[in-house]
């Protein structure tokens, strides 16, 4: 992760998440999370995490958070994909962020540097 700006305007909501990809059509992300103490979303994932599949990793870490979101929308803000992860992991999104100087970081608070995306 790679902080480009302050968190300050998240410092008001119990938890805030990015949404990875276009309206949040992967999942809402773990990468980054800012939230209070005893927030009420943190609280319910970690008790879901009783679950946990390794080999499913994805679902407990990117789906659910969507999942729970979208069913106690108070309970977390949900930031707009550009906020954290944009440039995405994807083939096209790797070439945008490691290959050229075109990306206008602007819209972002921080970007996360995927691993996964990058051809060794």
């Amino acid at each position: 992760i790679v902080t480009l700006r302050p968190f300050d305007e998240l410092l008001s909501y119990d938890a805030a998440m990015g949404e990875e990809g276009e309206g949040g059509r992967v999942g809402l992300c773990n990468g980054i999370i800012v939230a209070s103490k005893n927030a009420p979303f943190i609280h319910e994932w970690y008790t879901r995490y009783r679950s946990f599949d390794q080999t499913q990793w994805n679902y407990h870490s990117v789906l659910l958070p969507m999942e729970m979101a979208k069913n106690n929308p108070s309970w977390v803000h949900r930031l707009d994909y550009m906020k954290f992860y944009w440039p995405l992991w994807d083939e096209a999104g790797m070439k945008l962020m490691m290959d050229s100087f075109d990306y206008d970081y602007s819209n972002n608070l921080a970007v996360h540097v995927w691993n996964h995306g990058l051809k060794r």
